[in-house]
């Protein structure tokens, strides 16, 4: 398996996710409370929300998530972040890449892990619009000991979107796949590809929009043939300016999913009733 820090972005979001919030929750209006005050204050403008069922049932989803596949010497099994314990691995295993990323010394990877898991804490808030996702290795599917192997976050819509996801910057009403990592001791077993079809696969699930974007490095010649062998095409390409500030440049990808067969049956059906 390739370098895993291709995706990463979770840096420096929290004072634009508390901007993000505010505008999507504002205050209420104040009232006047003054007896023989006869002006009603002005009713706080109606903004469209999506259904609660909807929510619960995305919700539903995210808990019973499983996607079990054999890959070389052993089984990988991946679900959605269920516990802090969890959460905390995952930080760990992202703070290697991270600290790669941002040009620091070995000794930093703790403050670096302790930075990367209260990102994820925050991103927990947004679920059922966001999904943080972990696998394990199984050496046997049988046997109780397991591994954390891989881990990938997920943005399903625009309230859930990245608030700093990098350039070229991907449109926030579609799904995103960021924080892709694998661990460097499990790499060249198929892991990576596996998680990017676990990702698509909730996707799918989720109902969201088939068109899914995410980031590869220029340099990062391993990741870029695995994106491209799973369908994903370059779209847009970061300017030499990015380069000359001393940061990496980056890929902008996309692939649309196909639909499933239950789908396809609806489509057809449908087309059978539309007028020729």
């Amino acid at each position: 398996m390739a370098s895993p820090s291709t995706s990463l972005s979770l840096q420096g979001s929290l004072p634009p996710y508390l901007k993000h919030m505010i505008r999507c929750f504002p205050p209420p209006p104040p009232t006047c409370t003054h007896p023989t005050c006869a002006i009603r204050a002005p009713s706080p403008p109606q903004r469209p929300s999506v259904e609660r069922g909807t929510l619960e049932s995305r919700r539903q989803i995210l808990e019973t998530f499983r996607y079990t596949r054999q890959i070389a010497q052993g089984w990988l099994e991946i679900h959605h972040v269920k516990d802090d314990k969890e959460l905390e691995a995952a930080a760990l295993l992202l703070a290697e890449p991270y600290s790669r990323a941002m040009h620091l010394s070995d000794g930093t990877m703790p403050v670096a892990a302790f930075v990367l898991k209260q990102d994820m804490a925050e991103r927990r808030v947004l679920v059922p619009h966001v999904a943080l996702l972990v696998g394990f290795y199984y050496k046997d599917r049988d046997g109780e000991e397991a591994e954390l192997a891989c881990t990938a976050d997920i943005s399903f819509d625009a309230i859930g979107a990245h608030p700093s996801p990098g350039t070229p910057r991907p449109p926030k009403e579609y799904p995103y796949i960021g924080n892709v990592a694998v661990k460097k001791t499990l790499r060249r077993k198929g892991i990576g590809s596996q998680l990017i079809k676990a990702c698509e696969e909730l996707i799918i699930q989720m109902k969201a929009e088939r068109k899914v974007y995410l980031h590869c490095r220029v340099t990062d010649t391993g990741p870029l043939r695995l994106y491209e062998k799973t369908g994903y095409k370059v779209v847009k390409t970061d300017s030499i300016l990015v380069w000359l500030r001393c940061k990496p440049r980056r890929y902008l990808m996309s692939k649309e999913l196909p639909l499933n067969t239950d789908e396809k049956q609806s489509d057809a059906s449908d087309c059978k009733h539309c007028p020729i």
